[in-house]
């Protein structure tokens, strides 16, 4: 167990250490916003675990829009079904989430997917 709060209080201090480097050193405007979007989705390689985070909660957000907005009117069935125009039900809406995610999900998915692996396998440095 203390190793394990070791490994988070040196994980925190690194961290911390890469955010005074980076506000103490002058770099491009690129590799400012490189370095603060590898902050903040992978924890500077010390945290992969964020980029499956950002990832979740890309889905969910689809998600819950789509069936608050269905359950305001936005989503009915349509002249295929046997109820045309009746408002659609949970996981018809659910489903329109989902499937709307599906182009920007999967690019997210990819490049967040991407990111994990790369941060658990040490590929990106840890400077």
């Amino acid at each position: 167990m203390r190793e394990l709060e070791g490994r988070v209080c040196s994980i925190t201090i690194l961290i911390a250490q890469r955010n005074d480097q980076l506000a103490r050193t002058s770099q491009s405007s690129w590799d400012q916003w490189w370095t603060r979007i590898y902050g903040l989705t992978l924890g500077y390689g010390y945290q992969p675990w964020r980029a499956l985070l950002f990832l979740v909660e890309v889905v969910l957000v689809s998600c819950v829009l789509a069936v608050v907005l269905g359950s305001h009117g936005a989503l009915v069935q349509t002249n295929k079904t046997a109820t045309p125009g009746r408002p659609c039900t949970f996981i018809q809406q659910f489903s329109v989430g989902m499937d709307l995610n599906l182009p920007v999900g999967t690019s997210l998915a990819l490049a967040f997917g991407a990111l994990f692996a790369a941060g658990f396998a040490g590929a990106i440095s840890k400077k």
